[in-house]
């Protein structure tokens, strides 16, 4: 018997046991990893010794925060490294209005942190669950048009690497790399460290109210241009937009809000209106109708309906489910999450951390990108958050060249037939003097929708932020170049049952759900995106497995960022990870190593 045939009988082999099984938000990306090769440092000095070793072994070790990213950005089987354990706020400054913060905090325990000091973040994306070092390294957001995306709050930051080891840089110490590292998706190095830029902590008066896209069109300028926090949640397949701003309580902003809101939605903080039973009617009806056809599918609603937690997101998410990808059954859907919105007009008052998070539902498939919006932050936006609208009788400012191309096809195009009022209705608002990307990439959506009648789930949801200066941003746009332009950031969903293991009808609904999602982001990014020169958000971009699709992918990120960039990224990439440690296989598709750099 040879010595390695003996070798092989005495090998334990690996049980399940001995494997971590990581999924992320929605349970769309997951990854099987040897428990050997997932490490989880509880300090800088036992993350910089695990550095060291994978730098000289090759050994991958990508960073992962709290694993939410749609896109499953941070995973790789070969090794990662969990930054849980290093969840400490290392000091806060009150003067300065910073605080330092070990990157594996995540945003709950660092808000819960700063209330003894009246401090609080400038903004907040809607999960509360992110990790600071995920938070900022992909770019999150809220919306606000002259409030910049995640990354803009880090001024400093502790970098290690495993060329060039630990590095101190920020603002005003190696900026260039600071730059670009700050919001690297983990791949010029893994943050330790993070300097926050902090505002003091302050309560928003939010206003939610249902209307039509004549109304919003009518004030979107003002609207944008004098409230602190601005959405759009777009009902597809209905004449309904549900606006949301928020502004701090007793503002001059809040004040001009509530004048430009319908009075029969003008409510009282904490103001509860109609029982629910009756805002919810159409819904409780669909439910009730559908529930006699499809028992196994739709539970019994119980008989305290009202006071039984059951939200108007769950009745949705529960009515979707019946069948996901039928249009005329998602139009029906759709058509009674309007009739819920038309009837309940919300008023709150609480922290900024608590409004400006909000109920993103259950499992789902997403996409957002980010283009120019034809407005730009004033000058002197300061408190008030000020931003510029459009000069009338000008062309807003072009976000790659062609926009202004899709508004002339909009306005010459053959208009719907009358039956899709809703897409009709988009186009009838954006069709104005003068009218901006942001709703007009919208009127494309609606049509994107009704010509290929696209299930499409609610919401369609519009953000807006001012630039990054971070150069591999969605919303980068050069400080250098003058002038700041606002960025719309736009999302389409469709939401998944929730993944049950071993459930192969389960399974097999989610699998078609995912197939239908792709290709209308492919419709999307290729009758779309190019006109607007729109760019996914990192922790949603989807790298498709096929070489074509790949290059693609590599391409659109040249386009909006040009080649010399993402050499340039390729480079620092050679310089302080020649290896590879840090990437995974779609960050290494759209931003190679460039060695010898």
């Amino acid at each position: 018997m040879s010595a390695a045939f003996m070798g092989y009988g005495y090998y334990n082999m690996p049980t399940e046991a001995d494997y971590t099984h990581l999924s992320n938000w929605s349970a769309t990306r997951h990854v099987r990893t040897h428990n050997s090769l997932i490490h989880h440092p509880s300090s800088l000095e036992e993350l910089e010794e695990i550095v060291a070793k994978a730098a000289k072994s090759g050994m991958k070790m990508r960073p992962v925060g709290s694993a939410l990213s749609p896109n499953g950005i941070a995973f790789e089987e070969l090794g990662m490294v969990q930054m849980a354990l290093m969840d400490k706020v290392i000091s806060v400054d009150p003067e300065k209005m910073e605080c330092t913060v070990e990157a594996g905090i995540r945003i709950d325990q660092l808000v819960e942190a700063l209330r003894p000091y009246n401090l609080t973040l400038p903004n907040y994306a809607s999960i509360r669950e992110q990790q600071v070092g995920g938070f900022t390294q992909v770019g999150a957001h809220g919306s606000g048009a002259a409030i910049a995306p995640a990354d803009e709050y880090v001024v400093a930051m502790k970098l290690v690497t495993p060329e060039m080891v630990t590095l101190d840089i920020g603002v005003d110490k190696d900026p260039h790399l600071f730059h670009l590292a700050r919001h690297a998706m983990g791949m010029l190095g893994i943050a330790a460290h993070l300097t926050l830029r902090l505002v003091p902590a302050h309560q928003l008066i939010e206003r939610s109210f249902a209307t039509t896209p004549d109304h919003v069109a009518r004030m979107h300028t003002t609207w944008l241009s004098t409230n602190r926090h601005l959405r759009y949640h777009w009902i597809p397949h209905t004449d309904t937009v549900v606006v949301t701003a928020a502004n701090p309580v007793g503002s001059d902003q809040a004040t001009a809000f509530e004048e430009s809101v319908p009075r029969a939605a003008r409510v009282a903080p904490g103001a509860e209106g109609k029982p629910l039973v009756e805002r919810a009617a159409e819904l409780l009806g669909l439910y009730q109708e559908l529930a006699s056809q499809h028992p196994k599918a739709l539970p019994p609603l119980p008989d305290d309906f009202a006071s039984s937690g059951i939200t108007y997101v769950t009745l949705r998410d529960r009515l979707y489910a019946v069948s996901p990808l039928d249009t005329p059954h998602v139009r029906r859907v759709n058509s009674a999450v309007a009739s819920y919105h038309k009837n309940t007009p919300v008023c709150r008052v609480d922290w900024s951390d608590q409004i400006l998070g909000f109920d993103c539902g259950g499992q789902q498939w997403v996409c957002e990108v980010a283009f120019q919006s034809g407005f730009e932050v004033a000058e002197d936006a300061g408190a008030d958050y000020a931003i510029q609208a459009p000069v009338a009788g000008e062309e807003a400012k072009e976000a790659s060249g062609s926009w202004s191309a899709s508004i002339a096809h909009l306005l010459t195009r053959r208009q719907p037939p009358k039956s899709c009022l809703s897409t009709a209705s988009v186009q009838r608002a954006t069709a104005l003097q003068n009218p901006t990307p942001d709703l007009v990439f919208i009127s494309d959506l609606y049509q994107l929708i009704h010509d290929y009648q696209i299930p499409a789930h609610e919401p369609l949801e519009q953000r807006w932020t001012a630039p990054s200066a971070s150069p591999i941003s969605a919303a980068y746009s050069n400080p250098r170049s003058g002038g700041r332009p606002v960025f719309c950031w736009v999302g389409i969903m469709q939401y998944l049952p929730t993944l049950e293991s071993g459930n192969e009808a389960n399974e097999k609904e989610r699998q078609a759900i995912s197939q239908s999602f792709s290709a209308w982001r492919h419709m999307c990014g290729r009758h779309l995106w190019p006109a607007y020169g729109a760019l996914e958000h990192w922790g949603k971009v989807e790298v498709p497995i096929d070489p074509m699709g790949r290059q693609r992918a590599a391409q659109r990120v040249k386009d909006r960022f040009g080649a010399a960039a993402v050499e340039e990224v390729g480079r620092w990439r050679g310089r302080v990870d020649p290896k590879g440690c840090l990437g995974n296989a779609d960050v290494d598709a759209l931003w190679p190593i460039v060695k010898g750099g």
